[in-house]
Order: structure tokens, then sequence, then C-alpha cells
């Protein structure tokens, strides 16, 4: 009876075992490193656009509101309620905000995005105001209304796009809204 020699055998499946392992590690490393580098770029993202107030305290809290509409687009009640809190120390700086302050601090201190919505809306209604109160240097700021929200109540709030996402149903119902005015 002839006997099997296994240790090439053996030698060759311990070297594919450490091929494959090897390139799995280094994929993860890769993976890691795109996944960096997309946090940098999320952290470098400048929230409105184009507009720019003369108010740099103002201009600071409607990057924090439109960055937390979008997370209320997103559905991200984690990054709503992170955000809400920039949002609110931005607002404590600008006179005649501490109702505004209030709502952001309601926002950020829940991960219920069904109460972050309802807070988001006298926020937007009182933001709104204050916009056009202090309209911006350069850019629009346009007012949209989604006549579905709260049980066919409605609800606005402020973008800088034209373009409707709706942070009050987020994935539901994006599209839902209009744009019904522009501060300039």
């Amino acid at each position: 009876m002839k006997k099997i020699n296994f240790r090439p055998i053996i030698a060759i499946s311990t070297f594919a075992v450490i091929v494959i392992l090897f390139a799995s590690c280094s994929g993860g490393q890769q993976e890691q490193a795109d996944q960096h580098e997309d946090h940098d770029q999320t952290e470098l993202t400048v929230y409105g656009g184009n507009i720019t107030f003369s108010d740099e305290n103002l201009q600071k809290a409607f990057q924090h509101y439109i960055h937390l509409k979008d997370a209320l687009v997103n559905s991200d009640a984690e990054e709503a309620r992170s955000v809400s809190e920039m949002l609110a120390q931005s607002l404590e700086s600008l006179e005649g905000s501490a109702e505004l302050v209030s709502h952001a601090e309601l926002i950020s201190n829940t991960d219920d995005l069904d109460i972050q919505r309802e807070a988001f809306y006298p926020l937007s209604d009182g933001f709104t105001e204050l916009i056009k109160n202090t309209p911006p240097e350069s850019g629009q700021v346009y007012i949209k209304n989604c006549p579905m929200a709260f049980d066919n109540e409605g609800a606005y709030w402020l973008a800088a796009e034209s373009e409707i996402n709706n942070p009050y149903f987020g994935d539901a119902m994006l599209r839902c809204g209009s744009v019904t005015g522009v501060i300039e």
C-alpha cells in the first residue's frame, strides 16, 4: 500500500490561508481608510451653500439649522440630536432667540425622531422670522411647506436649495412639499 505524504498539501494549504487572511486584513484597512476619508469629507461640508449673512453668529446658526434639516431628511435621529446641540449654542448668541434655543434643546435631548420633527416645526417658524428680519447678504433661502405634515395641518421649513427634501417625513414622502417663498 502506498503512503501519501501530506506535508506538501498542508504547507500549500497553510500558505493559501495566510494569503487569504492577509488579503482580507489589508482590505479591511482600506475600507477603514475609505470610511475615514468619507468622514473627513462630511466634516468639511458647508451647510447652507453660498448663502452668507452679515452676522457671523446668524451664519453659524443657519449652517447648523440646514445641517439639522438634512439630518431629519435622512431620518438620522442621532445626527439631529448632535447638531441641534450646536444649533442651540449658536442661537444663544442671537438676541431674541430664547424660544428657538428651547426647541433646539428639545431636539438635542431625545433620540425619538417623531419628537425631533415636532420640535423642528416651531423652530423653523421662528427661524424663518429671524431670517426675514436679517436677510442674507448673498444667496437665497427657500421657504418650503409640506401640507400633509402633522395630520394635514402642514409645516414649513427653510432650505438652501429649491429641490424638495422633506424633513418631516424623510424617505416616506421625501418630495412632498413646495416652495412657498424666497428670502433674499
